[in-house]
């Protein structure tokens, strides 16, 4: 699903390509969310760089379908992402307590008690610099009033692209990191 080839200075997946780090994606119309600094890809590295230093990116990936979460850890993995994946809610907080990440990948629905958004305000409250990419197979005007007062960065309805996601993911990121990283260390 995830294949790719380095081409110069763009990556080919196998119906798509994606520009590198300074051009803009060039996807069906999120101009708004382009790929440029201060993520930086070297050799399939997602970077920020900040204060002299550079840290790769975390991303936390929850989905109760566990071949779907490991399908989108698997892409942005060969991103360059550091990437952890949960299946439920429970998982995921104590997972991201840990693993500070930069950016929440999270489904709506999960068939625990809590949701994508709960997760995000648990882990939103012990790391504040926390970006949330929310996805969902069932948007509704409710789900988007309910993000926004959550400071969602975005809700993507599935199916979506997966240029789509990659290129929300690296602008929550480098949204992110205006205050810093989410943890001490690089």
């Amino acid at each position: 699903m995830c294949s790719r080839e380095r081409v110069g200075t763009k990556v080919v997946y196998p119906a798509r390509s994606v520009y590198r780090a300074d051009e803009t994606l060039r996807t069906n119309g999120l101009d708004r969310y382009p790929r440029q600094s201060p993520i930086v890809n070297h050799g399939f590295r997602a970077t920020l760089f900040l204060w002299g230093e550079t840290t790769v990116i975390r991303v936390l990936v929850v989905d109760d379908e566990k071949q779907y979460c490991e399908n989108l850890s698997l892409c942005l993995t060969g991103e360059g992402y550091e990437v952890a994946t949960a299946c439920t809610s429970d998982e995921a907080i104590d997972l991201g307590k840990d693993f500070c990440p930069d950016v929440l990948v999270a489904d709506w629905m999960l068939r625990s008690d809590d949701d994508g958004l709960d997760v995000s305000r648990c882990l939103r409250s012990q790391l504040p610099k926390l970006e949330t990419v929310l996805i969902t197979g069932y948007p509704s005007i409710e789900l988007h009033a309910d993000a926004r007062r959550s400071n969602v960065f975005e809700v993507l309805e599935k199916p979506f692209e997966l240029d789509d996601l990659l290129s929300v993911v690296q602008y929550a990121a480098r949204s992110s990191d205006a205050g810093g990283p989410n943890r001490d260390r690089p």
